[in-house]
């Protein structure tokens, strides 16, 4: 009887320290600037809203997991991502380099990239090879860096690295570097948000590349409960229609 009691004494406890854990599971979300899949602002009741926003939060209520939000500028959020385990970050191109580094949850949308520069440049070109002495401006460790690293024409002279794709757009708008990569369609978006007139930005050509998948991705040390339970509850979220009414919402015109 007394073994009996200790059996079920033991068989308790680890139910309660079962459900205690999976109470207690939360992540922590790192996000830049994005728009429309981020977009922060100053306004403290929105702080921090878009596509990939929506599409987490209610992931992770569907999923029973805590968060919190972190917005900050993308080399940040990229190392951290790489460091701290249970973490979460928004939105990351899937590139081969990168494949090993992070878990890929969630495929948010596909992505093409473009050159631009202002109207005024003179100099033609067909493609990156095309580049001698012209600067362009980089947000540091984004995805684009890594397409440049491609090109044996392309060295540090040529290069001015910025912390945000904001400022790489302000360079070339001042003429002060005559190219950045970027997506049109997140290109306008952040255009409209900072009040900046699309004709001062021309678009070159578009890279001629596979499209990149953007994710949402996870720290290497990202428990595998806590990963598998976000896939699930995405794929439920598919089948029920809700990431389409998401999806409505942002990206219908």
């Amino acid at each position: 009887m007394l073994r009996r009691i200790t059996l079920f004494i033991s068989l308790s406890f680890l139910l309660l320290s079962e459900n205690a854990s999976a109470r207690n599971e939360s992540v922590m979300v790192v996000a830049e600037h994005m728009p429309p899949f981020q977009i922060i602002t100053d306004n403290p009741k929105h702080l921090i809203e878009g596509y990939s926003i929506d599409v987490l939060r209610t992931t992770l209520k569907q999923a029973h997991i805590d968060y919190s939000i972190m917005p900050m500028a993308w080399e940040r959020a990229y190392n951290l991502g790489q460091k701290k385990p249970n973490t979460i970050i928004l939105s990351m191109v899937k590139k081969p380099e990168r494949e090993k580094t992070f878990h890929w949850l969630i495929k948010l949308s596909d992505s093409k990239t473009s050159i631009w520069s202002y109207p005024s440049n003179q100099k033609k070109i067909s493609s990156l090879a095309d580049i001698t002495d012209e600067i362009i401006a980089v947000t540091r460790n984004d995805h684009h860096q890594l397409i440049l690293k491609n090109y044996a024409n392309l060295t540090e002279k040529n290069f001015i690295y910025t912390s945000s794709k904001e400022q790489a757009i302000a360079l070339v708008m001042k003429h002060r570097a005559q190219y950045f990569l970027g997506n049109d369609f997140i290109l306008n978006w952040r255009l409209k948000l900072a009040h900046l007139e699309q004709d001062d930005i021309v678009e070159v050509f578009q890279l001629p590349q596979v499209a990149n998948g953007l994710y949402i991705a996870a720290s290497r040390e990202t428990s595998p409960r806590i990963r598998n339970k976000i896939k699930k509850a995405y794929a439920k979220l598919q089948v029920n229609g809700e990431i389409k009414t998401i999806a409505d919402k942002w990206f219908k015109p």
